[in-house]
């Protein structure tokens, strides 16, 4: 899961991720097993500190299967160079 693919449009450089639904982030490893958790489309809460300033984003949270294929394994075609 690649949490940016869905947080970029919210997220700013310098932003920190504080907490998930109230529960405080340590870390990206611990958010994304947070994320997997979750039922797909499931509504989370993201807590931020940007500039000083804690803002709270509800979001959506996005399937694995939704997000998009990296560029270069689009690229290659199908396994087996079929």
């Amino acid at each position: 899961m690649d949490i940016r693919s869905f947080t970029s449009p919210l997220l700013e450089p310098g932003d920190v991720i504080l907490a998930v639904d109230g529960r405080p982030v340590h870390s990206m490893a611990g958010l994304e097993s947070y994320l997997r958790a979750c039922a797909p489309g499931n509504m989370v809460v993201l807590t931020v500190l940007r500039n000083e300033t804690t803002i709270d984003y509800a979001m959506l949270q996005v399937p694995a299967d939704d997000a998009p294929a990296p560029a270069s394994a689009a690229e290659q075609g199908p396994p087996g160079g079929g």
